[in-house]
């Protein structure tokens, strides 16, 4: 059964594909892994995994991880190994995109912003920087 994508009202006639959990929100599906360069980000892919109503990744990102000849199977194995040794859930591609992939993010704290913002990969989430994190800022602290 093949089920065609749905692009009578994609932005600027781009093809797409919805996320196809039942009672997912999200029309336009983003990858938030992005683990490698053939990630679909926010364009069409084959399949979109559902994690919850904000968080997908594509199947590119999935097919780095799980088939043996790409570079991410050695880092899923790796971690699979350490997961299982600690007597976890069972260790699942989802799984290790949820343990290891999924971004943090924090809230501006100027009054007058609030917003949430997506932290870069080389910065790490304390008390410290939620506390005083502002808009822009950078791994080190400093606004630019």
């Amino acid at each position: 059964k093949r089920k065609a994508q749905d692009d009578s009202d994609a932005p600027e006639g781009k093809r797409y594909r919805k996320c196809e959990k039942a009672g997912c929100s999200a029309t336009y599906p983003i990858c938030f892994a992005s683990a490698t360069d053939r990630c679909a980000g926010n364009g069409y892919t084959s399949r979109w995994y559902h994690l919850s109503a904000g968080e997908h990744f594509c199947n590119e990102c999935f097919e780095y991880f799980y088939r043996s000849y790409k570079d991410g199977y050695d880092i899923y194995t790796n971690w699979k190994r350490q997961w299982t040794s600690n007597g976890k859930s069972e260790a699942s591609i989802k799984a290790f995109i949820a343990d290891q992939k999924i971004p943090y993010w924090v809230q501006c704290t100027r009054p007058n912003c609030g917003k949430w913002r997506q932290l870069s990969k080389d910065m790490d989430i304390t008390l410290e920087l939620q506390q005083r994190y502002v808009c822009g800022m950078t791994a080190t602290g400093i606004k630019v």
